[in-house]
């Protein structure tokens, strides 16, 4: 019966080892097999449970989600390292000495103070094998601990850069149109040759945030205009207004246009299959009757057309991204009117 407590915890230990350091260490692997499968099931539930509406509730499952990642390791670290020392039944000693036999809640006991206080409890191991094995127990709780606390707080860290970045892409404009009229100078858009590159450098960063910390895709909010899935597909809809649309002479510098679509492209692409997918009914096309009001030269609908159709795949992952976080296409055009109620959800 000893070997099978060895082997049930020597799996839950190298499950929740490779799991921790794959989720907190490896930068690039994102979260680990159990982290990714708890949060997309917590999701799942959350808005299968909420419904899409329930935009203040569904605020509280990035927390939740996050919170339930480090007691999944916390709880498979403290079975694991209670069946593995139950292989054998003379393993705790009272602290003043007497050998005796160790009940199950005595073994929860007696790992749970050797993981979260270093032994500091009323037993102790019995033989030197089981001294050291419990100097192990504690040393795993200490680096779970530490990890677990420097992953929240980088977490943290990198929702918050994401809702700063939904703010200014806002800021610009709440929809498309307008933040492309609010580039015109009456002759060019050259005016957003400084923007462009500050947000493209922006989500840049918070591509790679998401890529290293994919718990992020959960931190849903109740304000549209802090949405970060939101924001990128206003962002990048204003671009394809312009790469589309508007006459070349009128476009912002080409390396310009280049490094906010290619920024735009990253942050696709870091989205994980099964998270989005490119299925949905394509977006409607946005609108060049604003921007030829305002004395902007535009192309022709037919040539317009037939462009936003070659961006087809990418509008949908677009899309995709925004439904995923619990909003709709249509809230891009309700942005503004968020804004200015002071971000009150309608």
């Amino acid at each position: 019966m000893g070997w099978l407590w060895v082997g049930l915890g020597l799996v839950l230990l190298v499950g929740a080892v490779v799991d921790l350091f794959w989720t907190t260490l490896w930068q690039d692997g994102g979260a680990g097999p159990l982290t990714t499968r708890l949060g997309a099931g917590l999701w799942w539930m959350g808005r299968s449970t909420l419904g899409e509406l329930a935009g203040v509730r569904l605020s509280l499952m990035g927390p939740f989600i996050l919170l339930a990642t480090v007691m999944m390791w916390m709880v498979m670290f403290w079975l694991a390292w209670v069946f593995l020392l139950s292989a054998s039944p003379v393993l705790l000693a009272p602290a003043f000495g007497e050998d005796g036999v160790a009940s199950w809640p005595e073994r929860f006991y007696y790992v749970g103070s050797a993981f979260f206080t270093l032994g500091n409890g009323d037993y102790q191991a019995a033989g030197g094998f089981w001294q050291i094995s419990s100097v192990l127990c504690a040393g795993s709780g200490m680096l779970m601990i530490t990890l677990s606390i420097s992953y929240v707080i980088a977490v943290l860290s990198a929702v918050v850069t994401r809702r700063r970045l939904a703010t200014q892409i806002f800021a610009i404009g709440s929809t498309p149109e307008q933040w492309v009229l609010n580039a015109w100078d009456g002759e060019s858009l050259e005016e957003s040759n400084g923007v462009l590159p500050a947000i493209s450098e922006l989500l840049t960063q918070v591509t790679e945030e998401q890529l290293a910390y994919p718990v992020v895709h959960y931190y849903h909010t109740d304000a549209p205009y802090k949405a970060m899935p939101l924001a990128v597909a206003m962002f990048d809809e204003g671009l394809t207004l312009i790469e589309c649309g508007v006459e070349e002479s009128c476009r912002p510098g080409r390396l310009t246009m280049l490094l906010a679509r290619n920024s735009v492209q990253r942050y696709l692409s870091t989205l994980r299959e099964g998270w989005i997918t490119p299925e949905q009914p394509m977006p409607e096309f946005p609108n060049l009757e604003e921007l030829r009001e305002s004395g902007m030269s535009t192309m022709d609908d037919v040539f317009f057309g037939a462009q936003v159709h070659q961006l087809e795949r990418r509008r949908k992952m677009l899309r995709g991204a925004v439904e995923h976080d619990g909003w709709c296409w249509e809230d891009l055009r309700r942005v503004g009117r968020s804004v200015a109620s002071g971000g009150a959800t309608e």
